[in-house]
């Protein structure tokens, strides 16, 4: 999957997770949490990327497989729960850690950890 469409996807993923969680007290932070994140994660990813954030898995198709296998539901906790996996899986894909994006990477990954389950 192109970064493009990796992006669309969480974009897409986090504001339904959004609309789910439209009537939880804890929505609010939810939102703050993954603009930070959107911010940040666009910053992380580099065309020409020589130090990977997980050498493995970059550019492999974990994420592609994920969003395949993703299905929203209206419970908080399942769908936080899918939206963080499929960020993390962001993150091993497309994430780079040269000099220019380790600081936005190391965010991206600190923002996916606060992304818990107070929801739950």
């Amino acid at each position: 999957m192109s970064y493009d469409e990796a992006m669309s996807t969480i974009q897409d993923w986090i504001e339904m997770t959004g609309q789910v969680l439209a009537d939880h007290e804890r929505a609010g932070k939810f939102q703050i949490r993954t603009d930070k994140l959107l911010r940040n994660a666009l910053r992380s990813y580099d065309a020409n990327c020589t130090i990977p954030y997980d050498a493995h898995l970059i550019g492999k198709n974990d994420f592609a497989v994920w969003e395949k296998q993703a299905v929203r539901s209206e419970d908080h906790c399942i769908q936080v729960s899918t939206a963080r996996a499929g960020l993390k899986a962001w993150v091993d894909n497309y994430a780079c850690m040269s000099k220019k994006t380790s600081r936005q990477t190391k965010r991206v990954t600190k923002f996916i950890g606060k992304i818990a389950n107070p929801y739950c």
